[in-house]
């Protein structure tokens, strides 16, 4: 194989190499950025309201079994035959 080759083949190897190897350290150096910049009230005060909205999720799931149960409750009764009137 001709050197030339070889010199283009390994130059592209390496290009290639080191624009990977330069996209991680920018991708690495952005996230210390945003950590630095993350602000510890912010934080607490996202994290409170995550758990609010889980407590109403619960209240939610638990009245929405309560209303399955009547509902089913209810469909039982409309579902009996009727007794026959007598005229």
């Amino acid at each position: 194989m001709p050197p030339e080759i070889l010199v283009l083949i390994f130059g592209i190897l390496f290009g290639i190499g080191g624009s990977i190897l330069l996209g991680q350290r920018m991708q690495y150096r952005h996230k210390e950025r945003l950590q630095e910049r993350a602000d510890p009230a912010a934080m607490t005060e996202l994290t409170e309201a995550v758990r609010d909205l889980q407590e109403e999720v619960r209240s939610l799931q638990s009245s929405s079994t309560g209303f399955e149960e009547r509902l089913d409750f209810t469909e039982r009764l409309l579902a009996k035959p009727k007794p026959a009137e007598s005229d």
